[in-house]
């Protein structure tokens, strides 16, 4: 049987100069990780690539933090000021001025009332807009002209209390919502300029931001108020109405308008353009005067544009049923004249200036000429067959007026064409017969003026005035 030999290497000497078999070499930090682990030279290099790109990069990533820092702290102030510019801007589109929420037919009343005051091209801006006052539980809309304000308040939610500007385009557009709907009113001002939103339940309607201030719309107001008097409404809308026809142009200055004179506990409305006069006369309850010098009372009155008393005539036609009109007046340099009316719905106030010039005095015109000779007709009839008898068309509107056999005759001879017009009248005349001229379109203005189913008028001379009453 064979042996087997096992041959035996010589034991390594430190002579030898070869390592020893037991001890392992000792670590090296020349010595490639590979060369422990068993792994492949190639992947080592990988991997050793790999750790120089790391290095890289983190080295590049630090470089650029520390730039992006430098960049920061170069930009923080212009960054740190438009960040305080934007909380700055955020912060005042948050100032409320005012905040309301009132149903649309609120609004819309009050916005009707006030709205003959708004001037449609005006010359100052200003006057293109009104003036909205939210109050405590009530909101009030004033609009101003050149020559008289206006200001209407009725009840609303105020949430925030405030005043400012709104828009004449908005009002038409509030007026244009449903009336069944509730809108909300914010104004909120941005630096120098104001913005209203207006949201209903179908959106949000807003406005350009408004740079005029408030404080330039300027109203009319009383400074020194010298009387005050309290008016039935219906009567006074119905003696501004007989006396509205027979004012003067605005070519006529003084003439233009209505005279209002208080005396006693009357008050008597009158105008003329110098050819005819209307007054109308209503009783009145003095609520207060100023003290004077003598004893007895003297008359108080003051000239009102015509314009100024066609507003008048529309607020006193919305004016609550049997409800009074406190007129205050100021005599003083600036005269003025404000009515305080109460609607169903609203407060009204109506403050104007007046006019300063002297009027002419009608009782002086009037009180020389006597009347012998009355006729009581139908207003209605004796409008319309003036009328037809203008219709005819002559160059002068001076027609012919006859009375006789219980009737009044209007005749006129034209150019193409001539007539007479009937109407049934109850004469009161010494005369079987009286004969006059008179001014067709003047005695058309006051049967248009005049009030009541009936009209008398009272005769002298042919020369003198005709004298046309409503019974």
């Amino acid at each position: 049987m064979p042996t087997k030999t096992r041959q035996t290497k010589p034991k390594p000497t430190p002579e030898s100069g070869q390592p020893e078999t037991k001890s392992r070499p000792a670590k090296s930090t020349t010595t490639p990780k590979t060369a422990q682990t068993g792994a492949s030279p190639t992947k080592a290099k990988t991997r050793s690539t790999k750790s120089s790109q790391t290095e890289v990069t983190q080295a590049d990533a630090k470089q650029a933090k520390t730039r992006s820092a430098k960049t920061a702290q170069a930009d923080a102030p212009q960054a740190d000021t438009k960040k305080t510019q934007a909380k700055a801007s955020q912060g005042q589109s948050t100032d409320v001025a005012f905040s309301i929420t009132a149903s649309q037919s609120h609004l819309s009343s009050l916005l009707t009332t006030v709205a003959p005051a708004v001037q449609a091209n005006p010359t100052n801006p200003i006057l293109s807009y009104l003036k909205i006052e939210a109050l405590d539980g009530a909101c009030r809309i004033t609009a101003t002209d050149t020559s008289y304000t206006i200001t209407a308040q009725a009840e609303c939610d105020t949430v925030h209390p405030g005043v400012g500007l709104l828009p004449a385009q908005l009002a038409h557009v509030i007026q244009a919502i449903p009336a069944s709907e509730t809108l909300a009113l914010v104004g909120s001002t941005v630096e120098d300029a104001t913005k209203i939103e207006m949201s209903n339940g179908s959106g949000v309607i807003s406005t350009t931001p408004i740079t005029l201030s408030v404080d330039h719309f300027l109203v009319a107001d009383l400074t020194t108020p010298g009387s005050h008097h309290d008016l039935p409404a219906e009567t006074l809308k119905l003696a501004l109405q007989t006396a509205l026809g027979s004012a003067g142009p605005k070519d006529k200055g003084i003439l233009h308008g209505v005279q209002l004179i208080f005396e006693a506990k009357s008050l008597r409305c009158q105008a003329t353009d110098g050819h005819q006069i209307a007054m109308a006369t209503l009783e009145t309850q003095a609520l207060g005067r100023r003290r004077r010098q003598t004893a007895e009372s003297e008359p108080v009155d003051c000239r009102i544009p015509l314009d100024t008393v066609k507003a008048l005539i529309k607020l006193l036609a919305q004016a609550a049923k049997d409800s009074d009109v406190e007129l205050r007046l100021d005599t003083g340099e600036a005269p003025k004249a404000q009515f305080q009316i109460q609607t169903d719905t609203a407060q009204v106030t109506l403050t104007c200036q007046c006019l300063a010039e002297a009027y002419p005095n009608l009782q002086q015109v009037i009180e020389p000429f006597t009347y012998g000779t009355s006729a009581l007709v139908n207003r209605t009839s004796l409008l319309h067959q003036a009328q037809v008898i203008k219709a005819m068309g002559a160059k002068t509107p001076v027609a012919k007026l006859t009375l006789s056999d219980a009737r009044l005759h209007l005749s006129m001879d034209g150019n193409e064409v001539s007539g007479i017009q009937t109407v049934q009248a109850s004469l009161d005349m010494p005369d079987p017969k009286f004969e006059t001229a008179l001014n067709l379109d003047l005695l058309i203005n006051l049967a248009r003026s005049a009030t009541g189913e009936q009209l008398r008028l009272e005769l002298g001379s042919p020369e003198s005035l005709i004298k046309l009453s409503p019974v």
